[in-house]
């Protein structure tokens, strides 16, 4: 496996992950694995990023075309020994430490999930997880520090919990849950290749959930602190069901180890002061240059120039149920009915996609959608739009009411998850809102934050007054990497899982 780490002489993080953006990224996942490791090494943290090698990695990242292997090693699948191999970029990128492990029959195919008929072409499960979490395993047995955490993330990694809680002297295990949807459950055939004691397989057991084998269960069982990714999605995954799929119980037991960090942003990508997609740049000191950026905007769409006075709401999204799209499509004849126009970035299902090009064609002078997304057009759309819709069914923390927060544009969400978190209704304190919110899933009620925020756009002072306050919140990853910091601390010395 190579020469282990030199300690620092202060704390190390471990942080496994099946995806981290920008070189395997899919999802929020990959953001959380890129921007909270960089700010808690800022904060002098040092941090090792555990993932896997993937064919697919020197095309995204050039800069990972020249790796070289640090170590080899065999790991167990029932009675078959896996080969596996450890890598390191020859030149290593700014940041925290990576480390790759490539596996190629299981592990390094074209990416971390497989969509539909596209399975065996991707990670396979469970063979890739029980895999990976053994190598997770045994980089820690073989890298001895006093002051290390362990950092695991989902149901893919969990399983390495209790196999590093096995270890002689194990350090500090905590797992992220980004996502309770998702659970790595399989049938109990696959118990003979976890290498855990299997006793713990009976109704209500460890590693029992309704007759399968549930991998995030295991996590959850045998982690020293749980995290998820939102105080709000934490209340909801304590007492909803169906926000959990069933777990709510199994963190109920545990909740005095469960916590909600909110996610952060990338401030220096996602602001109208730094962003390399938007010109000119602007700030809540010298906001003129968004109004530049809106009839950029329009131009860019093909949309007239006199809509520069005209409300502009955007929707950033896949298009997909959990995103609230039946709601969007509830309202929108309404709204572009009122002086206003609209434009919805994204794709997904094929009858939402059909749907918004039925409303463009109805609304040609007011309305843009579906249209393709690329990231310098989300940054652009961001940043000229005036409000955002977000009107998502759960929503375990989001990222686009934040970057709209900090763009100066006005979200509209439903009170769930992260959104719950991230915005404050106007109505509810003249002093404190950025927004507007709604909590029932129907089409009046967001209809009812959708009037309202046409109602306040009409005060122009006010409104200016609601979008600086926005702007000047502080939800980058160096605020979130404090919290995780502050919990690391208080496991390493014994203490448990603080209050944050």
């Amino acid at each position: 496996m190579g020469t282990p780490l030199l300690s620092t002489g202060g704390m190390n993080v471990l942080f496994a992950t099946l995806e981290v953006a920008p070189f395997s990224k899919t999802g929020g996942l990959g953001d959380v694995a890129k921007g909270l490791p960089e700010a808690l090494e800022r904060q002098g943290i040092h941090c090792t990023i555990l993932t896997p090698w993937y064919r697919t990695i020197p095309e995204r990242e050039p800069r990972l075309r020249d790796t070289r292997v640090i170590g080899m090693g065999m790991l167990l699948l029932g009675d078959i020994s896996i080969p596996v191999a450890w890598r390191k970029p020859v030149e290593q990128l700014p940041g925290p430490e990576l480390v790759f492990l490539d596996e190629p029959v299981y592990i390094s195919r074209d990416g971390p999930y497989a969509p539909g008929a596209a399975r065996a072409r991707f990670m396979q499960e469970p063979e890739g997880s029980i895999l990976f979490s053994k190598a997770v395993r045994d980089w820690v047995a073989q890298h001895h520090d006093s002051e290390r955490i362990v950092h695991l993330n989902d149901h893919q990694t969990a399983l390495a919990a209790p196999m590093v809680k096995a270890l002689p002297n194990p350090p500090p295990v905590v797992l992220t849950v980004h996502n309770f949807t998702f659970h790595g459950a399989h049938g109990p055939e696959i118990l003979p290749l976890l290498g855990l004691p299997t006793d713990g397989f009976y109704p209500g057991g460890p590693l029992e959930f309704y007759g399968q084998v549930n991998f995030l269960k295991v996590g959850l069982t045998h982690a020293d602190a749980i995290t998820t990714v939102s105080p709000t999605y934490r209340k909801e995954a304590l007492v909803d069901s169906a926000t959990t799929a069933g777990l709510e119980g199994v963190l109920r037991e545990r909740q005095d180890r469960f916590v909600g960090i909110l996610n952060g942003v990338e401030t220096e990508l996602w602001s109208p002061e730094h962003s390399p997609y938007i010109s000119p740049h602007f700030s809540p000191q010298r906001m003129s240059g968004k109004r530049k950026v809106k009839a950029k905007l329009l131009a860019e769409l093909g949309l007239p120039a006199n809509l520069l006075e005209t409300p502009m709401f955007a929707v950033i999204c896949r298009l997909v149920e959990q995103k609230g799209i039946e709601l969007i499509l509830a309202v929108a004849d309404r709204l572009l009915q009122h002086p206003a126009c609209m434009v919805v970035l994204g794709t997904g299902r094929g009858d939402y996609e059909q749907a918004f090009r039925a409303l463009q064609a109805r609304y040609p002078d007011r309305c843009r959608a579906p249209v393709p997304y690329s990231e310098g057009l989300a940054h652009r759309t961001e940043a000229g739009a005036d409000m955002f819709l977000m009107p998502s069914l759960f929503e375990p923390c989001g990222l686009n009411q934040m970057y709209s927060l900090a763009f100066g544009t006005v979200p509209i969400v439903r009170l769930t998850g992260g959104l719950a978190d991230t915005v404050t209704d106007l109505r509810a304190s003249e002093e404190k809102g950025t927004g507007y919110t709604f909590f029932d899933p129907t089409p009046d009620a967001f209809w009812s934050a959708i009037q309202a925020s046409l109602r306040g756009y009409r005060e122009p002072k006010r409104w200016l007054r609601m979008m600086k306050r926005g702007m000047l919140e502080d939800h980058s990853w160096d605020s979130a990497a404090k919290h995780y910091i502050t919990m690391y601390r208080s496991l390493l010395d014994g203490k448990g899982v603080p209050p944050l």
